[in-house]
């Protein structure tokens, strides 16, 4: 294979994995969802211990248990940190739920490689398709097929995913904090209106006979 194959192959396989991972994110989504209304982080702390985390994962030499290791710290240094990572729902920490979602990524980023598999062994049986495209998804089929390939590339993808996962846990945690001090303003604003009401309708309360003579 030409050094030109090569990079037209690995430009091809980062738009496949885009596409595919554009499709795993909803179920990403949702988990992110889950974890961050059930431990209600929003509640705990008003400032996002995320963005550290994240920052850690885009490091050039940062790696997945990198990335759980420092989650792991945080729990360690106790109140020198986000009360976040403490919190406790059915006896698991916080930031043992999270490292747990993290790993639990490996399955997608496999989803991931397997649908590309799948689409690649499909197009090259397509009786339609011409001989360079059949020619073009054989390759790409082998590439991901070498097996020492593959579990480097389900390895970056899984951290890839990892990144994303913490940016759209830290844009939870800022939207659920806003959402929280809406409420609260409103709750405030009604309850102002609420006292206003009482005030007047005091105000408009007849006089009795007896307080009339006093």
């Amino acid at each position: 294979m030409s050094y030109s194959s090569s990079i037209s192959i690995k430009e091809q396989l980062a738009l496949r994995i885009a596409s595919e991972t554009q499709r795993q994110m909803d179920s990403v989504l949702e988990d992110i969802q889950r974890i961050a209304k059930e431990f209600k982080i929003a509640e705990k702390d008003k400032r996002s211990p995320f963005r550290n985390v994240l920052a850690v994962a885009v490091e050039s030499t940062s790696s997945l248990e990198i990335i759980k290791n420092y989650i792991r710290y945080q729990v360690g240094r106790g109140n020198n940190s986000s009360p976040i990572w403490s919190l406790k729902q059915n006896q698991k920490l916080f930031a043992e739920a999270l490292v747990d979602s993290l790993d639990a990524l490996k399955q997608n980023s496999e989803q991931i490689l397997k649908c590309i598999e799948d689409s690649c062994q499909e197009s090259k049986n397509k009786d339609e398709s011409s001989e360079i495209e059949t020619q073009q998804e054989k390759i790409l089929l082998d590439y991901l097929q070498d097996s020492q390939r593959r579990i480097n590339l389900q390895r970056e993808l899984h951290l890839e995913l990892a990144k994303l996962y913490l940016g759209y846990l830290t844009r939870e945690h800022t939207a659920l904090v806003g959402e929280q001090k809406e409420n609260s303003k409103s709750n405030s604003e009604e309850k102002d209106q609420q006292q206003s009401k009482t005030a007047r309708d005091v105000g408009k309360k007849p006089i009795s006979p007896k307080q009339s003579l006093k």
